[in-house]
């Protein structure tokens, strides 16, 4: 799997950021003047590409997965800060993989990163996120999208 700004989207760069010397390096999702009273959408901003020989269901794994950090100390991600694909989350529900996107071999997909800062979110900081974990499964996601 790789992961990147979608080269199409002007303004991936005031949202996105690369790091590391090549297309798998860090991503790093910045909040900067955005309305906190508003929900903000960021269409098709995140490119998904899948290296590999199968079909795989890809996910955001809300609780982390087995990273050594805190991935979401607030408990932010599928609230406060979304990935979607056609208008619907892929961070995981009440089961990993229960909201995964299908991406097959050698093909790629544009994600959208949403911000709501409405209602109780109103003054959150995603800058608390130090992780956005995706799950790529071949097989045991028990939906997609």
């Amino acid at each position: 799997m790789s992961f990147k700004q979608n080269p199409n989207k002007s303004y991936a760069t005031d949202l996105i950021t690369t790091g590391g010397s090549n297309s798998n390096g860090a991503i790093k999702i910045q909040q900067s003047n955005l309305n906190e009273r508003a929900t903000t959408r960021f269409e098709d901003v995140l490119r998904i590409t899948n290296n590999a020989d199968k079909e795989v269901n890809v996910s955001v794994n809300d609780d982390g997965g087995s990273s050594s950090i805190t991935p979401d100390p607030n408990d932010l991600i599928g609230d406060v800060l979304d990935i979607r694909y056609n208008g619907n989350t892929i961070v995981d529900g009440s089961s990993d993989g229960d909201n995964a996107v299908s991406l097959s071999a050698g093909n790629s997909k544009d994600f959208t990163v949403v911000v709501d800062l409405r209602n109780g979110n109103k003054g959150e900081d995603i800058s608390s996120i130090n992780a956005i974990v995706f799950a790529a499964r071949t097989a045991g996601a028990s939906g997609t999208n």
